[in-house]
């Protein structure tokens, strides 16, 4: 699901699956 693992990624879990398209 996480195409691009940021160090952000770790700091926001609960947008990370929102976030991951994003980032």
């Amino acid at each position: 699901m996480v195409e691009m693992p940021s160090i952000m990624d770790s700091e926001s879990e609960d947008e990370k699956s929102s976030t991951s398209s994003v980032k």
